[in-house]
């Protein structure tokens, strides 16, 4: 089952995408956000396999949301953009930037039945993918900090770099080219798989990530050093007489533009000068085109598996047999630059000398035990030696070896058993499993038990040792990693102790900062941020928004009276009745003075004029404590006015305005009543 997470600040769109996404039987949603702070929260307590993320939202954005659950729970984000506005779709690419891995555009009016299978199909088949690439071990735990900075790698050529990428590409590319500047000898074509209606805007997002310029193409353009080129959607790119030019054609391996006909016209065109560059995304796209580079004497560089978010496009040409070098992302932009005739300035040291690797052999031969340990002992390594699978286990608790060579054949205990005991233990230790058998169900039951590697007697030296040095470098980098990771918990709790520390304060801030002091309903200027941001909402999703204006009567008398002391704890006594009477989504404020405002999004004029009179008739009934011995009672006027999509209010502005003259016509037929404007 896959679980998932939905945040989005409209209650009418979290139940949509509920409906939606439940009508496959792999996938629950197990949590609900309105706003980013609580989807942070809600992602610690109940580690979703998948989050679909809105970008505007009350308290918290998406944006901000996205970086603070990849810094503290890791978790695959798609970003569900509400329309491809230029703002919208810069920050969809903002959050892919934070760690989001896809970003989705919502149609408009998403809550219509007709939009339901066109959404679901896409946003069920990304959930799904991602749901994988979460479980994948290591994953969104960082890449290897970056790439090098390039910008001081004298490069001159006469080459073209063509790059293809696709799911998780857009933050793969932007570490692929941050490290070239403007003086990059060649032009750069680029290929980025991506939802209908977001190219423009990530070629815009692009221009302000890199240093380079990024040329959306959409005419013939001559290719210039020092510039990215990339095309629009629904056409292919193809390079011709040193022109990028856009082609209209059946997309290829499902995709336009499609990686294979851009590569597969750079070897045409440039032959041995192509340098092809295969980055992250699902398919095969790109794999044919890699192998035309390859042939034409053009080089191909692929990202590896370890850093890939899908190793799908890089596999596909591996298993072609169409690259020159697979290398993590991190390496992969001093690759292009050497590709291109650039020189690393790297200064020669001399080599650190480490202590020799301890090995334990384990074989009830005694002539086998002395063999294999006088290679090893030849080739540099300590040795300890155990003649049974019992003595092997003590000697591991005892010693901690680096590896263990074990023969499969023991009395008392075999090696598949002892293969199994040591996987049980926390920290990993290599095993070479040898043995005279060669049957392939042996080599199977071996590598089921947990071996590494597998070895036939009788063996060459050489090639035992080869195996050794490999599964040793493996556990070099394994326990440097340990080391690491052990001084790096540490700190992580006392950061974890401070950060806790200082997001509650944060949280206290934040509240003061938009709420007033007195009745602790939001503040006149958080009210005017969410009016905007409801209105704008409301437009988007095509939904009806209303607004009550509430003045109480006569307040002076209560003032003159009583005294200010007890007129601030009728203020108090009111907002109390407002937030009691209202939705959670729904926002109280005080809007000056005695005046307070409702917020009702998704709420049409005659609910809200129903809730007018509901809320009119509690307070009238309401006797007010304002000192041991005394009691007031008070009445209010309000005024409601509605948003509906067509409707003749058009502005945040102008819907406050005909709440203020319902509220106005109330005060005037004699108080202590509600009007719809």
């Amino acid at each position: 089952m896959i679980r998932v997470m939905v945040v989005d600040d409209s209650r009418l769109v979290r139940e949509v995408l509920k409906d939606i996404l439940e009508q496959d039987a792999q996938v629950q949603v197990v949590a609900e956000a309105e706003n980013g702070a609580e989807a942070v929260d809600r992602c610690a307590e109940l580690r979703p396999d998948v989050i679909l993320m809105d970008i505007q939202m009350p308290v918290m954005d998406g944006i901000e949301a996205v970086k603070k659950i990849m810094e503290s729970n890791p978790t695959p984000i798609i970003i569900l953009s509400a329309t491809v506005h230029p703002g919208e779709v810069r920050s969809a690419f903002s959050a892919i930037r934070a760690g989001a891995l896809d970003a989705l555009a919502k149609p408009r009016g998403l809550a219509i039945a007709e939009n339901y299978a066109e959404v679901a199909q896409k946003i069920l088949a990304r959930i799904k993918l991602y749901a994988l690439v979460g479980k994948r071990k290591g994953w969104g735990k960082g890449g290897e900090g970056g790439a090098p900075a390039l910008s001081d790698i004298p490069i001159r050529s006469t080459k073209v770099v063509a790059i293809g990428a696709s799911t998780g590409g857009p933050r793969t590319v932007v570490d692929v080219l941050s490290s070239f500047t403007k003086e990059f000898p060649c032009p750069i074509l680029l290929v980025q798989h991506m939802s209908s209606g977001f190219m423009a805007g990530f070629a815009e997002w692009l221009n302000r990530e890199i240093e380079m310029d990024v040329m959306f193409v959409e005419e013939a353009m001559v290719l210039e050093p020092g510039k990215v080129y990339i095309p629009p959607d629904g056409y292919h790119m193809e390079v011709a007489r040193g022109a990028a030019v856009l082609k209209e054609g059946p997309p290829v391996q499902s995709c336009r533009p499609s990686v294979d006909v851009l590569f597969k016209s750079v070897a045409k065109e440039y032959k041995d000068r192509a340098v092809a560059i295969l980055l992250t995304g699902m398919g095969k796209d790109g794999a044919a085109g890699s192998l035309a580079v390859k042939k034409a004497g053009g080089t191909v560089i692929v990202q590896d598996e370890a850093t890939s978010v899908i190793y799908g496009m890089p596999k596909a040409a591996v298993d072609l047999d169409a690259v020159t070098l697979e290398v993590p992302l991190g390496s992969i932009s001093a690759a292009v630059a050497q590709a291109v005739g650039g020189e690393t300035n790297e200064v020669e040291t001399e080599p650190v000398k480490q202590a020799a690797h301890e090995i334990l052999v384990v074989d009830d031969s005694a002539t086998m035990l002395a063999m294999v340990s006088d290679v090893l002992i030849n080739h540099g390594f300590k040795v300890r030696q155990a003649e049974n699978g019992k003595l092997a286990l003590e000697e591991v608790v005892r010693s901690r070896p680096d590896l263990v060579l074990l023969d499969v054949m023991m009395p008392e205990m075999d090696g598949y058993a002892v293969c199994r005991r040591l996987r049980e233990d926390r920290e990993y230790l290599p095993v070479l499993m040898i043995t005279a058998k060669g049957d392939p169900h042996d080599l199977v039951l071996g590598m089921e038990a947990g071996a590494d590697d597998y070895i036939s007697k009788p063996f060459e030296e050489m090639e035992l040792i080869a195996r050794v040095k490999s599964l040793l470098r493996i556990r070099t980098l394994q326990k440097q990693l340990y080391t690491q990771n052990s001084e790096l918990e540490g700190k992580n709790k006392e950061l974890e102790r401070l950060a806790h520390a200082l997001d509650s304060a944060n949280k206290e801030l934040t509240l003061l900062s938009v709420t007033d002091g007195l009745t602790r309903a939001y503040n006149h200027r958080h009210f005017q941020e969410r009016l905007r941001a409801e209105f704008s909402r409301a437009e988007r999703y095509a939904t009806v928004l209303s607004c009550i204006l509430i003045d109480l009567d006569h307040f002076k008398k209560v003032n003159d009276s009583y005294g200010h002391p007890a007129g601030d704890q009728v203020l108090i006594r009111i907002v109390e009745i407002l937030k009691e009477s209202v939705r959670n989504e729904d926002l109280v404020a005080r809007y000056g003075g005695e005046e307070f405002v409702l917020l009702l999004p998704e709420t049409g004029g005659a609910r809200a004029l129903n809730l007018a009179h509901r809320i009119r008739e509690r307070v009238q009934g309401e006797l007010i404590p304002i000192s041991k011995d005394e009691e007031v009672s008070i009445t209010i006027s309000l005024g409601v006015s509605n948003y509906a999509p067509n409707g003749t209010i058009n502005s945040p502005d102008q819907l406050i305005s005909a709440a203020d003259e319902a509220l106005y016509r109330a005060k005037n037929n004699g108080r202590n009543r509600a009007e719809l404007a």
